[in-house]
């Protein structure tokens, strides 16, 4: 689902919902993204399209923030710690 109808969708949830509201947004953008793509530049193609001067709900904030998260894609790699002969080192 385009990342611009979940934020408009989101524009007239109230702030007690607004947290729960954006996680299933983020949700349904995640699991609408066709197979095989790369969920950062997806997200970084989403947040292209929404226009920076609107004014946004508190839900569709939280949702936008989860978007520049991803779009950052701040993974972290697993760090090997040498297996027996590391340990032995110790």
């Amino acid at each position: 689902m385009p990342a611009m109808k979940i934020v408009d969708g989101l524009q007239e949830v109230s702030d007690m919902r607004a947290e729960v509201a954006a996680r299933e947004g983020f949700l349904e953008w995640v699991f609408t993204l066709p197979t095989g793509a790369s969920p950062a530049r997806a997200a970084r193609d989403a947040l292209d399209e929404v226009p920076g001067g609107c004014r946004h709900s508190r839900a569709a904030k939280a949702f936008l923030v989860m978007l520049t998260e991803v779009a950052l894609d701040r993974v972290v790699s697993p760090v090997r710690r040498g297996g027996r002969a590391g340990r032995r080192l110790q």
